[in-house]
């Protein structure tokens, strides 16, 4: 007996030396290590969990917790420069782009994107608002690799504002330079020699674009603000009849003039609202859409108290009546009519 003891103990020392995974790990006096391994483990289940529950009218729990568990992560100051933030991030753009290349043959398809980026997809045209890559300077959560990869599946972009993280100039060029439109509110990026298509007026604008394939969109562009910055609001609407009503950073009282009849100018299947909006119950009354989507959760140049989180997106639109859908970074939507 006390040889098999001796034996199994001097197998667990032999073990421990050639596999240190196999002896006890801990960070004792390494906090930082700590928490990015914390973190990245974390990522990964947050990952896995949302890529088996998709977005859906009625969320399993499972996917309410990691929307949660990731406002967590991204609320811990500790985590602002965690390099498992943007191998996050680009993971799942990866998901977007390989969803981008799937024809669509009925419907619209809605993707999130970093921040308040969103894509709609239709059979004929794939049509961008306020991408944005993310990130500080050279380092881009979204590598510029990546997002020409999914700017190429795009034919326009539609720029609400001249804020920093609705007008990325890197991507405004990838769409220029491959002949593609991009329309914008007067002012944005107006020191930039860029050929910008400027749409703006103090009343309801009626427009047609022709995109380079042929295809045409029929655009209503509403005179919105972010409090006193210039903030268009477009409804695009599709060849195939999808009408999808992105609003960038609509926040102004004084809107409410033209917002409580917008259904009145233009039909919204879709609206695209960012979660902290004036009175979301009120704007989604205005353009009675089919299917609310909130978005700008957890932009991370913002401060703390202004890096809106999922359960706050949550309470927010508790009271809005009408079908509402919430999504995260690399998700898409498929809708229907």
């Amino acid at each position: 007996m006390k040889n098999i003891i001796h034996k199994f103990f001097i197998s667990m020392l032999f073990l421990s030396v050639l596999c240190p995974a196999f002896s006890q790990i801990n960070y004792w006096g390494d906090v930082d290590k700590f928490v990015e391994e914390q973190t990245k483990r974390s990522f990964s289940l947050i990952n896995e969990t949302l890529n088996q529950n998709a977005p859906a009218l009625e969320e399993p729990l499972a996917r309410k917790a990691a929307l949660m568990n990731l406002d967590a992560i991204l609320h811990d100051p500790r985590n602002d420069n965690s390099p498992a933030l943007p191998q996050f991030i680009q993971t799942r753009m990866a998901l977007i782009l390989k969803e981008l290349n799937k024809p669509v043959e009925e419907g619209v398809k809605i993707y999130k994107l970093y921040n308040h980026s969103f894509i709609a997809q239709t059979k004929s045209v794939v049509v961008a608002f306020d991408l944005f890559r993310g990130g500080k300077g050279d380092n881009p959560y979204i590598l510029n690799e990546q997002m020409q990869k999914i700017v190429d599946k795009c034919d326009i972009m539609f720029l609400t504002h001249n804020h920093s993280d609705h007008c990325d100039p890197v991507v405004i060029e990838m769409f220029l330079n491959a002949g593609k439109k991009v329309i914008a509110t007067t002012g944005i990026l107006a020191n930039k020699n860029y050929s910008l298509q400027y749409m703006r007026s103090d009343n309801i604008i009626k427009e047609t674009i022709d995109l380079q394939k042929g295809s045409k969109l029929e655009v209503t562009i509403f005179p919105g603000h972010q409090s006193n910055l210039l903030n268009n609001v477009y409804t695009v609407k599709s060849p195939e009849g999808y009408n999808i009503t992105y609003v960038g950073d609509q926040y102004s009282n004084d809107d409410f003039e033209w917002i409580d009849v917008a259904k009145e100018h233009a039909t919204t299947d879709v609206l695209l609202i960012n979660c902290w909006t004036i009175d979301p119950v009120r704007v989604v009354k205005g353009f009675d859409p089919k299917l609310v989507i909130p978005g700008h959760e957890n932009e991370m140049n913002h401060s703390i108290d202004h890096r809106e989180a999922h359960w706050l997106t949550y309470s927010r639109f508790e009271r809005v009546n009408r079908n509402k859908l919430f999504m995260t970074w690399g998700e898409y939507y498929h809708y229907k009519k």
